[in-house]
């Protein structure tokens, strides 16, 4: 472990236990702040006497400062989430550091160099919601997405950025988070939504990975698919230009003569094209002009996502993914990595861990 993670490691365990840095140094047995603040940024080490006197004193195991397959300490994640919701998110938050962790250093164990380019949009605070949805529209055309985007988004996301795309199972109102190292992106969806509503999250959590140092996500950030602060805006315009794009839409004219049945039906098997639930459509078509904002109110809480949920219920994604899975496979091949501590970390028998293999259709085998 090096001075700076285990610094980090320092640092989030002061936080989580409500101590200063002057706390910190009545238990290091050092004299002034600086030491300490020199430790928690990695320009001095931690002796053994001083880490000893820390996991004494504080309760900890060894294992905290030392385990790599733990992410302490670093790690920027924003998760989608209801407010009804927010109490489960430390344990979901403790499983997707687990599973950065594995992936993060198995992938520098066997071989696969991190990626330290990260590609961003032009697009700030101050911009509008038309440079928003010209983005979008930008991103389809760039990386070859298609008439309907949706299909080809993941595969975009981890060839095109390299970023690392988790399909997880989350406690009831988590939807989506987003976390961001520097040599390592990660989009973790949960397997619980339907398609349509996947397609919504995964582009949500694109446009903050790639707005991060611009529009800095919060931890939380209650979904919304109309209204809300500009950052929410921001987004769902990028979200509906992307899944949505103008020229496939196009061809489905003539909204504005429809009655209030006729849309129902038209809009719930067209957002099915588009792989979008069916709110999504009706803002991206008042974005466009081709609904009124009053007729959108007056059937938002209507078509909810009918038409949806019942046929995509089945259509569950494998967990985690190809990539994870091979590359954990690889690593126990390989004696990196034993598959009793590959299955204990993801909270499997190693029944599960081989069934995983399975489900993947990889040719890796665990031993039972």
């Amino acid at each position: 472990m090096t001075n700076v993670a285990l610094g980090k490691r320092l640092r989030q365990l002061r936080i989580e236990r409500g101590l200063s840095q002057h706390d910190l140094c009545a238990i290091l047995g050092v004299k002034d702040r600086q030491t300490v603040s020199a430790v928690e940024t990695g320009s001095r080490r931690l002796s053994a006497q001083e880490l000893l006197r820390v996991i004494e004193q504080l309760g900890v195991s060894f294992d905290f400062f030392n385990d790599p397959f733990q992410l302490v300490g670093e790690g920027e994640f924003s998760w989608r989430c209801h407010s009804d919701a927010k109490h489960n998110l430390r344990e979901c938050e403790h499983s997707a550091r687990t599973w950065i962790a594995i992936y993060r250093t198995l992938a520098g164990q066997v071989g696969h160099k991190p990626s330290f380019i990260r590609a961003s949009l032009g697009i700030t605070s101050e911009s509008t919601c038309e440079d928003a949805m010209e983005a979008g529209e930008q991103f389809v055309q760039r990386f070859e997405l298609g008439e309907y985007p949706s299909f080809r988004l993941v595969q975009s996301m981890e060839q095109d950025l390299d970023i690392l795309v988790l399909m997880i199972e989350t406690l009831e109102g988590i939807s989506s988070a987003t976390c961001r190292l520097p040599d390592l992106t990660t989009v973790l969806v949960s397997r619980n939504e339907s398609t349509h509503q996947r397609s919504l999250e995964l582009a949500n959590q694109l446009f903050h990975l790639l707005t991060w140092d611009s529009i800095s996500p919060n931890h939380i950030v209650e979904p919304q698919e109309y209204g809300g602060r500009q950052a929410q805006r921001l987004s769902n315009s990028f979200v509906g230009a992307l899944l949505m794009p103008v020229e496939t839409l196009q061809r489905y004219k003539g909204w504005s003569v429809l009655t209030v049945d006729e849309l129902k039906s038209r809009i719930s098997s067209v957002a099915s094209e588009f792989q979008v639930t069916s709110p999504a459509l009706v803002w991206r078509l008042v974005a466009l002009g081709h609904l009124k904002q009053s007729v959108a109110r007056r059937l938002s809480p209507s078509i909810g996502d009918a038409g949806v949920r019942n046929s995509t219920t089945h259509m569950r994604p494998r967990l985690f993914s190809n990539r994870f899975v091979d590359l954990l496979g690889k690593a126990m091949d390989s004696g990196v990595i034993s598959a009793r501590l590959a299955a204990s970390l993801l909270n499997m028998t190693l029944e599960d861990l081989d069934e995983l293999f399975v489900d993947h259709e990889l040719s890796y085998r665990v031993a039972l």
